[in-house]
Formats: C-alpha cells, sequence, structure tokens
C-alpha cells in the first residue's frame, strides 16, 4: 500500500490529495487544549510512504510553545487515530 488515499482510504491523485490537504480545518479529526500553550491535534495526512513500514494516513502530534511539535503516533485508519487522540490526551492530562 503506498501512496495518496482519502480519510476512507480509498486511493486519490496527488491533486486532490493537494486539495485535500490544504484544507486545515477539514482534515483535523480532532483538538484538544491542554494547559499552558499546549494543544493535542490528530488530523488526516493521507499518504503511506512505500519505505515506511506502517501507514501515515492520521496523525497525532502535540503542538507546544510558538514553534514546538512532538509527533506522538501514526495511523492507518480514523477510528484508530481517534482512539490514539483519546488516549494520548489521558495520559497528558495526568
Amino acid at each position: 500500500m503506498d501512496g495518496f488515499f482519502d480519510m476512507d482510504g480509498h486511493p486519490i491523485t496527488v491533486e486532490q490529495w493537494g486539495a485535500l490537504f490544504e484544507d486545515m480545518a477539514g482534515r483535523t479529526i480532532a483538538k484538544d487544549h491542554l494547559d499552558g500553550d499546549r494543544l493535542l491535534i490528530t488530523v488526516w495526512l493521507g499518504y503511506v510512504d512505500p519505505d515506511i513500514e506502517s501507514a501515515r494516513l492520521f496523525g497525532t502530534a502535540l503542538l507546544h510553545g510558538p514553534n514546538g511539535i512532538t509527533e506522538l503516533q501514526t495511523y492507518d485508519a480514523k477510528a484508530a487515530a481517534l482512539a490514539g487522540h483519546a488516549r494520548h490526551l489521558t495520559e497528558l492530562k495526568r
């Protein structure tokens, strides 16, 4: 599995991917503001790199400060991404 995919995992062209990727609000599937300036966000990434063993259809990251980003996990399906986001949120709130 490699190439570009929509949120449901269906193959799309690079042009379709580019148009969808530009819409940050539309590709954000979960977002939680934490204490201070931290933001936990899970977004649709929509691609699979053949050189990486796991799919990168979705990803969760922790944004902190003006330029800080910590990538936490990538996922191959929306349901897994939402579950992963919830799990990271619980861990970060401890």
